[in-house]
């Protein structure tokens, strides 16, 4: 099959790459990287300002893994870019798809739980209301909600995987600062945190996207399904550093800390003590039923993943 794959040099879209190779496709991607050779596989375009040009080409099957994550913006510049990226990113890529003489068959949009806007929840599903409140989560619905609509329109199968965190080697954002943080001997682990947190394999999210063809379109959750606890994933990351946290404090004692924080704050500034410790207590889940219903999605602990991973 002939893909078009956005997001190759990020994190999920090289194991998505990766993937579609093996299992012998025909992949066209969409990249910024001057590093690479200019040929009939590497379409170089900047999708947060222009549309690429796809004349000529024979697309079947388009996965956009392209996306701007990882950061909390501290600047309106800076909150912008997301939705350059994310949302007029899209609008270019389905600009470009518009003029092709034939419609691909799928397409698959690499989306967020953070969609939902939810800080707390137990096994939130797609029919939980969309209510993002940054401007990665605000952006990625609006992603969401171009790639429906286009695809409603054009008979297009669509299909939005919404990801908790994406594990795998050498891995970006909450997931590789941990493991610095561990590794270099600094991370302050709370004393038996059984917060629940969601997550899943880029592996197998890589698999399913392979499979989908002819399933029912819409917005789905993926998950491992088992949803670690804060203290299994720091036991299972002290296992592939090798080394053990060093720095513990209970939760009440972190507590009692936070409220002399809050006490004392300056100009009427949240505390941000506040807001990561309420963050990594609660409990934050993703129900994954439907993708396993009608997407006959399978998925493996990434407990077992972690322990081996590489850094």
């Amino acid at each position: 099959m002939n893909y078009l794959l956005t997001g190759a040099s990020g994190f999920l879209g090289n194991c998505i790459y990766k993937t579609l190779l093996e299992h012998g496709h025909y992949v066209m991607q969409i990249t910024r990287r001057s590093s690479l050779q200019a040929n009939e596989q590497n379409i170089f375009c900047d999708l947060s300002k222009s549309s690429p040009n796809l004349r000529g080409r024979t697309i079947e099957k388009v996965v956009h893994a392209a996306g701007k994550a990882h950061s909390i913006p501290q600047t309106q510049e800076e909150a912008q870019a997301f939705y350059e990226v994310n949302k007029t990113g899209v609008q270019h890529l389905l600009d470009a798809l518009e003029k092709l003489e034939r419609y691909p068959r799928v397409f698959v949009n690499i989306s967020t739980v953070s969609v939902y806007g939810s800080d707390t929840g137990i096994l939130i599903d797609e029919q939980h209301p969309t209510n993002a409140n940054t401007p990665y989560g605000i952006s990625k619905m609006m992603g969401e909600k171009l790639v429906t609509e286009w695809c409603a329109e054009k008979g297009i199968n669509f299909y939005n995987l919404r990801l908790p965190l994406v594990v795998g080697n050498y891995p970006p954002g909450n997931l590789g600062k941990m493991i610095q943080a561990i590794l270099k001997g600094y991370y302050l682990k709370l004393k038996d945190n059984t917060a629940r947190k969601s997550a899943v394999l880029a592996t197998d999210v890589a698999k399913l996207i392979v499979s989908l063809q002819e399933q029912p379109s819409g917005a789905y959750n993926l998950t491992d399904g088992y949803h670690p606890s804060v203290m299994e994933i720091e036991h299972a990351l002290e296992l592939a550093v090798r080394k053990k946290i060093c720095f513990q404090l209970s939760k009440k004692a972190a507590a009692n800390f936070i409220r002399v924080g809050n006490l004392i704050k300056i100009l009427g500034k949240r505390n941000p003590a506040d807001h990561i410790y309420k963050k990594i207590t609660a409990s934050l889940t993703f129900s994954d039923e439907k993708a396993r219903k009608e997407l006959e999605w399978t998925s493996e602990n990434v407990l077992n993943y972690l322990p081996n991973i590489m850094f």
